[in-house]
């Protein structure tokens, strides 16, 4: 009988009050990426819960919050920590929002606010190193955008950016896509693949 696969949530931010019938972003992740035929398993890292060992489950995801990456927290410190460890011992971790941006300060990149201030509306964003697992390089991609800081990836490989703006930030190489030899449902991998602007190659290299 095959195993059913396990996504942890760290949870990093918790949505304003005034939207609190909406539910938590552990409760939205689920809601994204689909309840049937997987366990979730949620930390609330920002009150300094954190999983025990990387292996707890097959794939992690880092949610947004109203924190920046570069501020004076006492859980970002061991959050980070725990996104190497993530990378060492192979397992994927998709990053949104806030999350990316501490995937990418972890493992080598640059946190920093615009100096251009809000991205705001529809932006357009054009195709870079367009990975053949998302199927054919749109022209471009016009998302919905709500942000003023982004990372600056670490200039050493395997990080490669996906895409870029007019915000001059670049996505993150958040380096955290699975491996298809990963047993997890494939619905699951296309909408993380979707979530991380990311290059598929986090188990060809290692970063020190």
């Amino acid at each position: 009988m095959a195993k059913t696969p396990i996504i942890g949530v760290l949870e990093t931010g918790r949505p304003p009050e005034e939207l609190a019938d909406y539910g938590d972003y552990p409760g939205m992740v689920a809601d994204w990426l689909g309840r049937d035929g997987v366990t979730y398993r949620s930390y609330a890292v920002l009150k300094g819960v954190l999983p025990d060992a990387p292996e707890e489950a097959d794939l992690w995801v880092v949610t947004g919050s109203k924190f920046g990456a570069y501020e004076d927290h006492d859980w970002i410190p061991p959050l980070e920590e725990f996104i190497r460890a993530a990378r060492d011992a192979g397992r994927p971790m998709v990053g949104i929002c806030f999350g990316h941006q501490i995937m990418a300060q972890a493992l080598g990149g640059v946190v920093r606010k615009s100096p251009k201030g809000w991205g705001l509306g529809i932006h357009d964003y054009g195709p870079l190193n367009w990975p053949e697992a998302l199927g054919p390089e749109p022209a471009k991609l016009s998302l919905q955008a709500s942000h003023r800081q982004g990372p600056r990836p670490s200039p050493r490989p395997p990080s490669a950016p996906m895409a870029r703006s007019g915000i001059p930030v670049s996505p993150s190489p958040c380096r955290a896509i699975p491996s298809s030899r990963n047993p997890t449902p494939r619905r699951f991998w296309t909408r993380a693949r979707a979530a991380c602007w990311t290059q598929p190659r986090w188990r060809t290299r290692k970063i020190p």
